[in-house]
């Protein structure tokens, strides 16, 4: 029974009712014909006029906006996350401004913007707010451990295109981001060292040196080492990705005896 109410004469803000409004009506809401101070008269929502979210019939957001334009000066000052550091140019009546972020990124940007509080930062604000979001639809891993892999945290990015991505610790201590999809399944279960530990070179020969058997331990600090006997007689531990590769093709002997030659 509150849209019954008569407002005729009182004033709220700049708006002085005079009548209920006859041109414009609304089934869930009551309309009233009021006069602006600046002499102009509109119908609004009564409800928005009582509430104080209506003050004018518009011209009081055009003087602030106008008033924002033609200051000078905002050097120093903090609006939410920017700080303003410079005029930098005015582009059809626009002023922009120069303005730091908490974040730390330097954005040009239109400085009514900047004080009515549209903007708030250089964008940081909304991309934490998405990415916060999306952290929470993803399923928690943290600390569950599939194979040779412990789940650590998310990745970042988390997601690359439909594929999310988790920080993973190996059992040889290697970290990797994983397809948290195929580590779940054990398509991957370890940072890679599990598939080269299994290859058996036993018997195979490199440079002056036969591999006899993968040492004890097998793998230090994620590299996998394989007892080999040298031509010379000697027999050693040496890591076999050097010894497959070529880099190390004898236990030193053959550089010593290249030293001695020489």
């Amino acid at each position: 029974m509150a849209n019954l109410k008569d407002y005729t004469g009182q004033k709220f803000g700049r708006l002085e009712c005079l009548s209920v409004s006859k041109q414009k009506k609304s089934a869930n809401a009551t309309y009233w014909r009021c006069r602006c101070n600046c002499g102009k008269i509109v119908d609004v929502q009564i409800t928005d006029v009582v509430s104080g979210h209506t003050k004018s019939c518009g011209c009081l957001r055009r003087e602030k906006a106008r008033a924002i334009r033609n200051k000078e000066d905002y050097t120093g000052q903090k609006f939410e996350r920017l700080e303003c550091i410079s005029f930098t140019e005015r582009i059809k009546g626009e002023a922009f401004w120069k303005c730091r972020c908490d974040c730390g990124r330097e954005v040009n940007v239109r400085i009514i913007s900047v004080v009515r509080g549209d903007t708030k930062s250089c964008g940081c604000l909304k991309r934490e707010a998405v990415s916060k979001t999306r952290k929470s639809q993803f399923k928690d891993y943290r600390g569950q451990k599939f194979g040779r892999l412990e789940c650590i945290s998310l990745s970042e990015p988390a997601q690359v295109g439909r594929v999310t991505y988790w920080k993973c610790k190996c059992d040889c201590g290697n970290l990797i981001d994983a397809n948290i999809a195929l580590v779940v399944r054990g398509s991957t279960r370890s940072c890679g060292c599990l598939r080269s530990s299994f290859k058996d070179y036993t018997g195979e020969r490199f440079g002056r040196l036969e591999c006899i058997s993968p040492s004890e331990p097998k793998r230090v600090n994620g590299k996998t080492y394989w007892q080999c006997r040298c031509d010379c007689g000697n027999i050693r531990d040496f890591q076999i990705a050097n010894v497959v590769s070529g880099s190390t093709n004898s236990c030193g002997c053959y550089k010593r005896s290249g030293d001695s030659k020489s």
